[in-house]
């Protein structure tokens, strides 16, 4: 998917710390670790935590996020600098604690992460955040499932496997899955004159390295669902029956370091549905 932290030895990056903020903005408060901002929506706020990294590795950064408004329209941002370079991934809070996930590369020793409040038209809200810890990656770490939450199974509206989202809905719901409570249900309202896509939270890549991404798919009828991987690109036939498809590929040797993966409907379909969303390393 922390206050202020530093890693200073290669025997402390694998332990999560837990970051602070160099500072922290207007109308907010912290107790025991938990961030609480009263946000009336007129002047963008952020918590910035500076980072001391070891160049060359990868993280893990996770916090929990929610929103006295809930999930819904497009407020929030967490951002990664590195000298004058942003990477930024959106993500939702809803009225329950949601639990986000971002993936990222050290390119240099001192960096920032920020959790951001954009300016907004809905109002008031008061927005909280815990548990913000900063993990190192291990070979390991590659092996395992890389999508936050991937089977839905928390059943957290907020999506934090797929916090973009552009010309459709999303909602998690059951749809009678083999298995699980939850699926994840994107819905084309203007087909076919739109072909709605969903963008997931940064993975991290390692180059020249094997990867398989799997994942179940319906659909309300017959088409294509296109899959994009930064440069790689599939596209695949769906149905109004449960599918398992599996992709496999070899990253090139100038691949982006952090990926997302971009899934997009075709003009024809109305609803796609997925399942048990899967990416790690072989």
């Amino acid at each position: 998917m922390k206050t202020l932290f530093l890693l200073f030895a290669s025997a402390a990056l694998l332990s999560a710390e837990e970051l602070k903020p160099a500072a922290l903005p207007a109308q907010s408060t912290c107790t025991d670790g938990s961030y609480q901002i009263r946000f009336d929506g007129t002047k963008q706020l952020a918590l910035d935590f500076p980072l001391k990294l070891k160049p060359g590795n990868w993280y893990r950064i996770q916090f929990d996020a929610r929103s006295r408004k809930g999930a819904g329209e497009d407020r929030f941002l967490s951002a990664l600098r590195f000298g004058g370079r942003n990477r930024y991934q959106a993500f939702q809070a809803n009225t329950a604690w949601s639990r986000h996930v971002n993936f990222f590369y050290a390119q240099e020793a001192d960096g920032q992460y920020s959790l951001i409040l954009k300016r907004s038209q809905a109002g008031p809200d008061t927005v909280e955040f815990r548990e913000i810890r900063c993990t190192g990656l291990d070979d390991a770490d590659f092996r395992r499932n890389l999508f936050p939450d991937g089977d839905f199974e928390s059943g957290d509206p907020a999506v934090p496997a797929f916090p973009w989202r552009k010309g459709g809905t999303a909602e998690v719901t059951d749809c009678g899955f083999l298995t699980g409570e939850y699926s994840l249900v994107l819905r084309n309202p203007r087909s076919p004159h739109s072909a709605p896509y969903m963008i997931s939270a940064t993975l991290p890549v390692r180059r020249g390295k094997p990867y398989r991404l799997s994942l179940w798919v319906k659909a309300n009828g017959n088409g294509s669902v296109c899959l994009t991987f930064e440069t790689l690109r599939k596209e695949i036939p769906v149905s109004g029956e449960w599918q398992k498809i599996e992709w496999r590929f070899t990253t090139p040797a100038d691949f982006p370091r952090m990926a997302r993966l971009m899934i997009r409907m075709q003009h024809e379909l109305r609803t796609l549905m997925l399942d048990c969303v899967s990416f790690s390393e072989q």
